[in-house]
């Protein structure tokens, strides 16, 4: 089996359990994305499909992001970050990168719609690891394109 898909499956189940504690207690579980990050790394250094250098140019974005959260005071979880910065260690940076975008644009047509609506205020605060996971598969499907 490909490294890379073992990777994907690494990174489809950190975020599928990320996604349900996030939904329901409004936190992601840092255990979850250090065994996460361990699995990708042991991947890595197994499967030789990604070397260091390209590991560690995929984390710039979630370390950023990691960043922007400190100093922001979490108006990004930094959980959210961190997850990012799991997937940028699997899968380089321009796919995190696209998985980010597709993210985000869900997230902001859902919020649209969710505020137009009135199910939610400008301050309510949307879970979005699920938003992270639907990315993530919307990049592993142009994959197969």
């Amino acid at each position: 089996m490909d490294m890379v898909w073992i990777k994907s499956a690494i990174i489809v189940t950190v975020l599928l359990g990320c996604s349900y504690y996030d939904v329901k207690e409004k936190r992601v579980p840092l255990a979850w994305i250090l065994a996460g990050m361990a699995a990708i790394l042991i991947a890595n250094m197994v499967g030789k499909d990604m070397g260091i250098s390209a590991c560690l140019i995929g984390m710039t974005l979630g370390a950023v992001l990691v960043a922007v959260s400190k100093w922001s005071k979490e108006a990004l979880g930094i959980g959210d970050a961190l997850l990012i910065l799991m997937i940028g260690m699997g899968m380089g940076i321009y796919q995190t990168a696209l998985v980010v975008f597709y993210a985000l644009f869900v997230t902001s047509v859902v919020c649209a719609v969710l505020l137009m609506m009135k199910r939610v205020g400008k301050k309510t605060r949307i879970p979005f690891v699920p938003f992270l996971l639907l990315g993530y598969v919307g990049v592993i499907l142009s994959w197969q394109v």
